[in-house]
């Protein structure tokens, strides 16, 4: 392969350097769902509810709550069974949950 000069400006440079470094210093989306996870149900291990985190990610993206009510019961049926509450104890910390994730992906500046 055959190296090639690239000419920048300094204003290119500038620019190429603080890109490099936002996406180096994005936080993990992971993060504030296990926080906001631990802050509202006190559940360190997301991996033991797949839908919440799926819709945790989705939260976060969108910085808006979902509205599909299926995902929201099996949700809150995972969490019951992770934490040992029942279903509808669960479904009311899913909200909280939600705007908490809304408030930190906000906070931040620098997610998605």
């Amino acid at each position: 392969m055959a190296k090639k000069i690239v000419r920048l400006t300094e204003a290119d440079l500038v620019k190429l350097i603080n890109r490099v470094i936002k996406e180096q210093t994005a936080p993990d989306p992971t993060t504030f769902i296990k926080e906001c996870m631990m802050e509202h149900v006190n559940l360190r291990d997301i991996t033991k509810v797949p839908t919440c985190s799926a819709i945790a990610m989705e939260v976060v993206m969108s910085k808006k709550l979902p509205t599909d009510v299926m995902k929201g019961v099996k949700c809150a049926q995972e969490l019951a069974n992770a934490v040992g509450q029942d279903p509808f104890t669960a479904m009311g910390k899913i909200a909280a949950i939600g705007e908490c994730l809304i408030e930190k992906a906000k906070k931040t500046g620098k997610m998605y």
